[in-house]
């Protein structure tokens, strides 16, 4: 606040002169435009803005290398949640290279890195016990510092469990650094990455200008390449199912050493809860990198989503297309069925069942269950699949179900590709008829 109430008007405007120039300015106009119109307007109100003669050259300062972990520990009152970071820092990626071929195959293995992270650190997360409320790992900038990179651990601890979930974080870092990825984990990481790549072509006529926006601005501040979905689609649907998992596990080895650890922590300041300080975090990283980490066991289920093929029924009634466009049928079971083709996306269908009821038909006292039940639902899995088979089974297809419970009504609702519509048949089908209950994973 000393700092905020007195410093000079004229800090503020020397700043702004000396780095809001127009070397490093870009503007960026995308959607349904007249190019010349824009252009001429653009030129009309920028033009008159003058390059400084003595222009400040814009500095990049580099970032330590550090042999010992730094740990860092806030607290806060005001803090509802605490989070911790978790960094290997490693050099950046030169500006320069983001114009070679190898860094899309390197920006691949980064996302297949996250994909299967991500996949182990769910699975965890589904456990009873699990000391956190989510976590994730990426490699990005090492907070706003572009001279360096840093593969980032990020985690939520439950209350009063801080060391559990950075011991956890930590020792999932380590055993990818140690051990890699299991084949069978890089298979259904790959075939998602496929699946959206496909999609994303498939769709690529339906593009929002702003996503376009975000491609421009990420090329100008970072030279990201903008090869096009085209070219990505052509390339990597070639190049993905032959680059194997080994040259992942390179990669993360590449990134992750045994020295340059940064330890963040911001703790909520709660009265009764103790949190941990410098020390006992220092004797944690030490006490878990110690440990014996045994590779991760990818346990997989090959049986099919359906244990049998359901007895069909048939349809009784077919009315025609009215003028919304729709067919109605009406099926030996009573269900009643509105089709209706679009073209508002080139690669998707979506569906709704619906029946009458919902929380309306319970007391009030049901409220808070009502209101919870379709999440425990969702995590309970399907059929003999838990939920997290359950991912694993539909790893590289684009379909899920949700069940609902509104005021009125409740049922299911969906949405898949054409090529999956009939996962998306299987998976309400068996939304109706095999629920599942997970002591585990409701606990």
């Amino acid at each position: 606040l000393e700092v905020i109430d007195n410093f000079p008007y004229s800090a503020l405007s020397e700043y702004y002169e000396k780095w809001y120039r127009p070397d490093q300015q870009a503007i960026v106009v995308v959607g349904d435009i007249d190019i010349d119109d824009i252009e001429s307007r653009i030129k009309h109100i920028f033009s008159d803005l003058d390059m400084p003669a003595d222009a400040a050259e814009r500095p990049y300062y580099p970032v330590a290398d550090n042999k010992e972990p730094i740990i860092a520990v806030a607290q806060d009152k005001e803090l509802q949640n605490g989070n911790v970071y978790i960094f290997v820092k490693h050099e950046a990626v030169p500006t320069e290279f983001k114009n070679e071929m190898q860094y899309l195959i390197m920006d691949y293995a980064k996302a297949m890195f996250y994909q299967m992270m991500s996949g182990r650190l769910s699975e965890l997360a589904m456990r009873p016990d699990a000391p956190f409320v989510k976590a994730s790992v990426y490699d990005e900038e090492y907070f706003l510092a572009k001279t360096k990179g840093a593969v980032n651990g990020y985690i939520v601890p439950k209350g009063g469990m801080t060391m559990e979930a950075t011991a956890t974080l930590y020792r999932e870092m380590l055993r990818a650094q140690r051990h890699g990825f299991t084949e069978s984990e890089y298979v259904r990481a790959r075939a998602e990455y496929l699946t959206n790549l496909e999609s994303a072509y498939n769709e690529r006529d339906k593009v929002k200008s702003q996503s376009y926006c975000k491609q421009y601005v990420r090329h100008f501040i970072d030279n990201e390449p903008i090869p096009g979905i085209e070219f990505e689609y052509s390339l990597m649907s070639q190049y993905a199912p032959q680059l194997p998992v080994e040259l992942v596990n390179s990669y993360v080895q590449s990134l992750m050493s045994d020295s340059n650890l940064v330890v963040m922590a911001m703790l909520p300041e709660k009265e009764g809860i103790h949190n941990p300080t410098k020390e006992e975090f220092s004797q944690l990283l030490t006490s878990v990198y110690a440990e014996d980490i045994t590779a991760y066991v990818d346990q997989v289920s090959d049986e099919p989503l359906l244990a049998e093929e359901p007895v069909g029924g048939r349809v009784v009634k077919v009315k025609g297309e009215g003028k919304y466009g729709y067919k109605q049928y009406t099926l030996s079971n009573g269900v009643t069925v509105y089709i209706k083709p679009t073209d508002f996306k080139a690669d998707q269908i979506t569906m709704r069942a619906v029946s009458k009821g919902g929380q309306a038909l319970y007391d009030e006292h049901e409220y808070i269950n009502l209101s919870e039940a379709t999440d425990v639902i969702k995590n309970n899995g399907l059929g003999n699949f838990s939920n997290t088979d359950l991912q694993k089974m539909l790893a590289g297809k684009k379909a899920g179900v949700s069940p609902f419970i509104n005021m009125y009504t409740e049922g299911v609702s969906g949405n898949s590709t054409p090529k999956d519509f009939e996962t998306l048949m299987q998976l309400t089908y068996l939304q109706f008829t095999a629920p599942r209950l997970d002591s585990e994973a409701f606990a």
